[in-house]
């Protein structure tokens, strides 16, 4: 149980108290007991979980203050609290310590007292949701500052606000319900929030307001007077009009004013005019200029041009990140790419570097694809995409590139991430972040990643999407797809639309791995009978990662054994040459039973010598460091610096087959790191039905490997290829990702005519 990262209780009858164990549980990242019948007091042992993002207790009957303790989960995420009993002061530590909180809602409790200016620190914030509390006060005018605001819900409706609504309210520019109602609210209601272009439910009835009603496209299609109902002294358009409207626009009929049969004079006269009221318009409230506007069109011509020419271009980090030609690039591509930064963390500064590259063909009907690769510790720009499914490949050289006509991007949008901190370009500002990394933080901060990424490239939200990686990404894409799924639970709009995922030769479960692992050496030829039986019996129950010192005794036996091969490939001649030495030191990483470094020396060398490049790292916006930054393909600073690796996720593959995603899992048959043998043991782990039987799948008219279908997961393996399908394979990979993204199977035996 110490290994325990997840726990999942939600949804059930749960009754008493909170259990009070928590200290013992290191690596617990996820609690989700809501919707049960538990009740008493949130116990302070909570706050003993330094890893926790995830703490999910809505629903319930808990009562009390919340536990000062809790200031200690730094690394919170998410906090969902609503639906209890819970009172006392909303605390100012969440604002003091939670930097990285994306979502906080304690709705329907019993809060009281004012909201800790302290919230406003929390830039990153997306769900506030205060409502149904007894909170009193005036709403902290620093809320308009809080532009990470990109809200599904943002409801501060409560009995005892008073004062005034902050006039740059207009700033939290995402929100899509807003309720102020039965509230001590008084003064006029800010123009600014007529700006809201995704409001689309809004109340502020029964309270002290005053004035005109802003007329604008927003409010004028929001026609139901209830919402501004029980404000005895609003007026205008829906509720009854202001005085001195009806003279208002008979005056302006009289005066026979034709906007386009004005004087030069006039004209000079309205310009001048015009920049004063938009100086003053600052100073003296939003009405007086907005309500010129109505009457003078050019007036509205000038404005629209003012703006335009003064506005920052919501794309203007995305255009940055363009990436227009690379060194070494000797042809023109038909498709847009771009790379850069994300961060994910600004309290360490923690940020994520990805390059991304669109469809080569009609980009805006394509799926959206993330490529992850593992280690932990190797990069998916280093093996992903220069090694394998990108459209750029380098030469020996390490200078020149060359295009890979089997990328992936003609069939998706790709998008490869280097995760986490520590790995390729990504970096952290807090030095033992890259010391601290694991598999609970990985998938934390690629779920912060892809939802500000998709702020920055917000035509992909809500586009079909698919994650797919090899190797210890059969961690790391289960547990973030896991991670969205969750995410996306209840939300109204998801920006996040995952489809499904596919994985290769990927590490699952370490005693099926490790089963299989032994067989497929024995079955091929390549290990004794006696090492066979020792390495059953010493590493049946070890970590792939992390084995024990007799497991890792006998499996230096077992590479002895096997000699000088390349066990990412074991029928590919083994690379030779100047290379050789380099070969021969890495043949300890690189062996059986280890996963800290990709399949060829050679290629690996080539990517050393072009990501060094000064150059390179200018065209791909690479963040400046110290003079003593090397790029690495696999970082062993963060692989041996890992701190959390659960020995199955098996578990993770049973909650999202109930899901309903689409999962493939494939293999090449050439692999001796994790052979299509572990990956066969783990899956018959599941105990799925079959739908359609083992078969071969063709291409070509040749067999390009077998497929068998259960229900909810599909399994490809793919003949000849190695731990790196796409590098082996290429031709057979796009074939895979084209069937995987189209939800058919693979092809079968084609006929051919006589003819």
């Amino acid at each position: 149980m110490n290994q325990l990262t997840t726990l999942a209780l939600d949804n059930n009858q749960l009754i008493g108290q909170v259990p009070d164990f928590w200290g013992k549980l290191p690596y617990l990242y996820w609690i989700d007991m809501s919707e049960n019948r538990l009740s008493g007091q949130i116990p302070h042992s909570l706050g003993s979980l330094a890893s926790l993002m995830f703490l999910r207790l809505s629903g319930n009957n808990l009562s009390g203050e919340l536990p000062l303790s809790l200031r200690n989960c730094t690394k919170m995420i998410n906090i969902d609290l609503s639906n209890n009993q819970l009172s006392g002061l909303m605390p100012a530590w969440l604002g003091e310590t939670m930097r990285s909180l994306l979502i906080l809602s304690v709705r329907n409790n019993r809060f009281f007292g004012h909201i800790p200016l302290k919230i406003c620190s929390l830039s990153g914030l997306h769900i506030l949701d205060l409502s149904g509390n007894n909170l009193s006060g005036s709403v902290p005018s620093c809320f308009g500052n809080l532009e990470g605001f990109k809200l599904e819900l943002t409801d501060v409706e409560a009995k005892q606000y008073q004062g005034h609504i902050p006039t740059d309210i207009g700033k939290l520019r995402w929100v899509e319900t807003l309720n102020l109602s039965i509230n001590q609210l008084s003064g006029t209601i800010p123009p600014s929030l007529a700006t809201l272009d995704f409001l689309s439910h809004l109340n502020l009835s029964y309270n002290k307001l005053t004035g005109r009603i802003p007329t604008s496209t927003q409010f004028q299609t929001k026609v139901d007077p209830t919402i501004f109902q029980g404000n005895v002294a609003l007026c205008g358009p829906p509720l009854e009009q202001c005085v001195g409207d009806r003279t208002t626009t008979t005056t302006t009929s009289q005066s026979g004013g034709n906007d386009e049969g004005e004087t030069d004079d006039e004209d000079k006269l309205e310009k001048v005019w015009f920049f004063a009221v938009v100086g003053l318009g600052y100073i003296v409230g939003f009405w007086a200029f907005f309500g010129s506007l109505i009457f003078k069109k050019r007036w509205r011509i000038a404005y629209c041009r003012f703006i335009e020419s003064f506005s920052v271009n919501p794309n203007a980090q995305k255009q940055l990140d363009r990436v227009s030609k690379l060194p070494g690039q000797g042809f023109n591509v038909n498709f847009a790419h771009y790379s850069g930064y994300v961060t994910v963390n600004k309290e360490s500064e923690r940020a994520l570097f990805y390059w991304f590259f669109e469809a080569v063909d009609d980009p805006s009907s394509k799926p959206l694809v993330l490529w992850l690769n593992g280690g932990p510790g190797c990069s998916s720009i280093a093996f992903g995409l220069a090694e394998e499914l990108g459209p750029f490949h380098i030469e020996k050289d390490g200078k020149t590139l060359y295009w890979n006509p089997y990328s992936w991007n003609l069939a998706a949008n790709v998008l490869f991430l280097d995760s986490p901190v520590g790995v390729g370009y990504s970096y952290s500002n807090t030095s033992s972040d890259h010391l601290n990394n694991g598999d609970a933080r990985t998938a934390a901060d690629s779920l912060v990643f892809l939802l500000k990424w998709l702020e920055r490239f917000p035509e992909y939200k809500g586009r079909e999407f698919y994650i797919s990686g090899e190797s210890y990404a059969g961690h790391y894409v289960p547990q973030l797809s896991q991670a969205i799924v969750r995410h996306n639970h209840g939300l109204k709009t998801q920006v996040i639309n995952l489809k499904g995922f596919m994985v290769g030769n990927a590490l699952t479960d370490d005693y099926n791995d490790y089963l299989g692992l032994f067989q497929f050496m024995w079955s091929a030829g390549m290990i004794s009978d006696q090492t066979y039986k020792q390495a059953n019996d010493l590493c049946h129950d070890q970590s792939y990662l992390r084995p024990s010192g007799q497991c890792d005794k006998i499996l230096d036996q077992a590479n002895e054994e096997i000699g000088n091969i390349d066990s990412y490939s074991i029928f590919t001649p083994a690379c030779t040459a100047k290379f050789s030495i380099l070969n021969h030191l890495l043949r300890k990483s690189n062996s059986v039973g280890h996963l800290r470094r990709s399949y060829d020396p050679c290629t690996e060398q080539h990517s050393k010598i072009y990501f060094n490049l000064p150059e390179v790292q200018n065209a791909l916006h690479v963040h400046k460091r110290n003079s003593s930054f090397k790029w690495v393909t696999c970082s062993e600073e963060v692989s041996s610096g890992w701190k959390d690796s659960p020995k199955s996720v098996l578990d993770v593959y049973r909650e999202l087959i109930k899901s309903g995603l689409r999962i493939w899992v494939f293999s090449g048959d050439t692999d001796a790191v994790i052979p299509v043998t572990s990956t066969r043991y783990s899956i018959d782990a599941l105990k799925l039905p079959t739908v359609a039987p083992w078969r071969a799948w063709y291409d070509d008219g040749q067999v390009g490997g077998w497929i068998q279908e259960y229900k909810g997961l599909t399994f490809v393996t793919v003949r000849g290829a190695g731990h790196e399908v796409a590098l082996h394979r290429p031709k057979q990979a796009l074939t895979l990702i084209k069937s995987f993204l189209a939800g058919t199977s693979m092809p079968s035996l084609e006929l051919i005519s006589d003819s």
